[in-house]
């Protein structure tokens, strides 16, 4: 037993070197492994069973007229046969089997309608059944042009906005008109071409929201209009007012590029764009409808909120002057005793 352990380990490596001298000789013997694709599958060709029959029709409308250009079709032996009648109403289906076929024929305006004959050498006539009664047209939408003005309640305002017209009507209204837009140039006018007759909210919204439908700048007695036709001009008032105010440094002195935001008091989710304060810690924010806003100025890590400031149409309202901590603030000129 125990001579029988000691030559195993030598018998195993024997047994490897072997396997490896004799391997690449059998690998000769075998020949290399070659995979070829497999040949492409051929199908024949379906060939439809075809019959000698033929049939020969002519097809009339109910006053006798020969109708042209009709589609003509029938299923003979489970194949498809069809042709078009010509100009006098006749035509001829070729390939069928001698035996009763079922033809539809497809006149535009008239129903589908069945028809059944037999192959032969007789001439068929089909008449075809009153035509459809026709289906009455959707009514035109009722549109003129309408063009238009902004009267500002605040003069010297740049607004370069939009005018947004919303139907009041519901949406399932049948030829009910469609919210559409028009763009306020430098002057201050707009004009919808075929605008469909309608009765429409008025929104008038500030550049920066153009594409939405806040905030809205339109006063309320404009908030509302009809459009008939019976006036192509129609002027929109505005009630859009401003605030401002100032930012200054602990020492009194102006602070600039302050950060001013603003929202609506009491709906921080609709912020208006933000800006920042000029060199002399001046701040002005246009483009408000009338409201109460709150306002948070910025500077560094310092942060003052002014609750609560009614803004009224045609008006700037004034923000108390803010004072800001700001380190490393170097007093000016003017704060110098």
């Amino acid at each position: 037993m125990n001579k029988l352990v000691t030559w195993l380990p030598v018998v195993l490596v024997v047994g490897l070197v072997l396997a490896y001298f004799v391997r690449p000789r059998g690998l000769d013997l075998i020949g290399a492994t070659e995979f070829r694709r497999p040949d492409a599958s051929k199908f024949e060709p379906v060939t439809l069973p075809a019959g000698d029959a033929v049939l020969r029709g002519r097809v009339v409308d109910e006053s006798g007229a020969p109708v042209g250009d009709l589609p003509v079709y029938a299923r003979s032996d489970d194949a498809a046969r069809w042709a078009y009648t010509e100009r006098d109403g006749r035509f001829r289906l070729e390939g069928l089997v001698d035996e009763e076929v079922e033809v539809l024929v497809l006149a535009l305006g008239y129903p589908s309608q069945r028809f059944r004959a037999r192959p032969g050498a007789e001439e068929v006539e089909w008449k075809l059944s009153p035509p459809r009664e026709s289906v009455p047209r959707l009514p035109d939408v009722v549109r003129s042009d309408l063009q238009g003005s902004l009267a500002r309640a605040l003069e010297g305002v740049d607004l370069g906005c939009e005018v947004l017209l919303e139907p009041l009507d519901p949406p399932n209204v049948f030829q009910g008109a469609v919210p559409v837009r028009a763009q306020v140039d430098a002057a201050g006018a707009f004009r919808f071409e075929g605008l469909a007759h309608g009765r429409y909210r008025v929104r008038v919204l500030p550049a920066w929201a153009r594409g939405g439908s806040w905030p809205d700048l339109a006063a309320a007695s404009a908030s509302t209009f009809v459009h008939d036709g019976t006036r192509p001009t129609c002027v929109v008032e505005l009630g859009d007012g401003a605030l401002g105010g100032r930012v200054e440094n602990q020492d009194g002195s102006p602070l600039a590029d302050a950060l001013v935001s603003i929202h609506v008091a009491g709906d921080e989710a609709h912020p208006f764009p933000a800006t920042v304060s000029d060199a002399n810690g001046a701040y002005a924010v246009a483009d408000l409808h009338a409201g109460s806003y709150a306002v948070e100025l910025r500077a560094g890590e310092d942060v003052k909120t002014v609750a609560e400031v009614a803004v009224r149409a045609g008006e700037v309202a004034s923000v108390e002057t803010t004072r800001l901590t700001v380190r490393g603030a170097t007093p000016t000129a003017e704060s110098k005793p």
